[in-house]
């Protein structure tokens, strides 16, 4: 079904997006 791999797709990009977030806000 590709709405579930979209979603999957998404929260994955949406958590990477945040864990690079933080590691950037963590070196400054």
């Amino acid at each position: 079904d590709n709405r579930v791999t979209d979603h999957r797709l998404k929260m994955n990009f949406e958590l990477t997006s945040f864990l690079s977030g933080d590691i950037e806000s963590a070196v400054q």
